[in-house]
């Protein structure tokens, strides 16, 4: 993809940005949840995000070409708690696999966090644990051996901030 794009989605349309769009009226529309910048230099959109746009949306990298501004209270992680609230759950039984800027708030609501070897740095800083590739359905196999109480082959504990090691023979 040669050129930046910015699409705008509403409840129900998808608006691409042009020059006969007025860009004021997207930010001001209360139907619109989501603006996705796709393209090859979002690294360098993302530098050059205006104060006042970057204080108002929750903004991340969820690719190396897409960039994703959300309302500022929408999170994965936000999600994520509300579902612990509504079903009662306690973290202790929640497990997230991350590998975007976009799944941080989850790994932090999760007890068992898993990042996958791919991941961004920051993810994988962030991660409990870190897993292989997350293709060859790695998810599905670090789900199903935890599920059967088994250790997660595979899946390898990492220091934690306070530098306390996790216990390898602990069942996660």
């Amino acid at each position: 993809m040669a050129e930046t794009e910015i699409r705008f989605y509403t409840f129900d349309k998808v608006f691409k940005l042009n020059d006969t769009l007025n860009t004021k009226d997207f930010f001001n529309n209360n139907e619109t949840y989501k603006i996705i910048v796709v393209g090859d230099k979002v690294d360098v959109f993302k530098q050059n995000i205006p104060k006042d746009i970057a204080e108002n949306f929750n903004i991340s990298q969820v690719s190396s070409n897409l960039l994703s501004f959300v309302d500022k209270t929408v999170s994965k992680g936000e999600v994520l708690k509300t579902i612990t609230e509504i079903f009662r759950c306690d973290r202790k039984n929640i497990i997230a696999f991350g590998d975007q800027e976009n799944d941080l708030e989850m790994l932090d609501c999760a007890d068992c966090s898993i990042a996958v070897c791919n991941a961004k740095e920051e993810v994988k800083n962030r991660a409990k644990f870190i897993t292989d590739l997350n293709n060859d359905n790695r998810v599905a196999k670090a789900l199903t051996k935890i599920f059967k109480r088994e250790l997660l082959l595979n899946i390898s504990p990492k220091t934690n901030k306070s530098d306390e090691k996790l216990d390898k023979s602990k069942e996660y």
